[in-house]
């Protein structure tokens, strides 16, 4: 993936990008950055070259830059809404038990241009086409993408492509009662996003399901992520900074509480 700390573009130049099912044409020209992005179908580009290269009219997205501006760089970023991810069938934790899960999220990729001398964000674009759904109730809730694969207790298990984030999350149950769930929320404004090889990864979590008496489940965030990844190298600092332990009222969920 052309995830790089930066790279130049010249005036009257362009590059181009293809990233999982998203690809970016990205030119520098009469003091502007210009931009057209597809998802899915696209034409053939080549990587670089001249804009008289350009034989095709595009729609573009424009950017203001001064002279001498040329510098650009693709960063992995988190989709924009939380997500839902689904275990393979409902699960059943025992009291005091626990379960580790791993999700596969596909990227959204940030595009940061030198504008006046500042690395500047032009757009965060999906590189795979989710369905929104609903995180809560008929009366209240919280919009956010389903993810289309299950998260697997076993990574070799999970269906992965290299612009997915993988996350770990380790599901701990400290009740005295049975937490079962077939649906997972995940809000990501707190995780980091990492690099290992060619794979992306995010921080691990752990949650920790509300004991009696309790009204919030506590979310507890890794500084890393866990193995094979704990050596892995940070890309992105969370987009809502650092944090080591959240809540949420609702982390669980199953079909039957949307429809309640």
């Amino acid at each position: 993936m052309p995830f790089t700390e930066s790279i130049t573009v010249p005036n009257d130049r362009f590059r181009s990008f293809r990233i999982g099912s998203l690809a970016i044409l990205l030119v520098n020209q009469n003091d502007e950055w210009r931009y057209t992005s597809w998802l899915g179908d696209a034409p053939e580009l080549p990587d670089e070259g001249h804009i008289d290269d350009l034989t095709e009219e595009y729609e573009w997205i424009r950017w203001d830059n001064a002279e001498g501006d040329e510098k650009v760089q693709l960063a992995p970023a988190f989709p924009e809404l939380p997500l839902i991810a689904r275990p393979h069938g409902i699960i059943n934790i025992p009291p005091k038990g626990s379960a580790l899960f791993h999700i596969g999220i596909p990227a959204s990729v940030k595009i940061l241009a030198e504008c006046a001398g500042v690395m500047t964000p032009l757009a965060s674009l999906p590189t795979q086409s989710l369905s929104k759904t609903w995180h809560g109730n008929q009366h209240k809730g919280t919009p956010c993408y389903a993810l289309r694969t299950n998260a697997r207790r076993r990574i070799e298990k999970l269906q992965c492509y290299s612009n997915d984030i993988i996350c770990q999350v380790d599901v701990q149950n400290s009740s005295d009662e049975v937490t079962s769930f077939d649906r997972l929320y995940l809000e990501t404004d707190h995780l980091a996003i990492y690099s290992k090889g060619e794979q992306l990864w995010a921080s691990a979590c752990r949650i920790k399901v509300k004991e009696a008496g309790e009204k919030f489940t506590r979310i507890i965030f890794s500084n890393t992520p866990l193995a094979p990844a704990n050596d892995s190298t940070r890309l992105v600092e969370p987009a809502h900074g650092k944090t080591q332990k959240s809540s949420l009222f609702n982390v669980f969920t199953s079909f039957k509480d949307v429809l309640s």
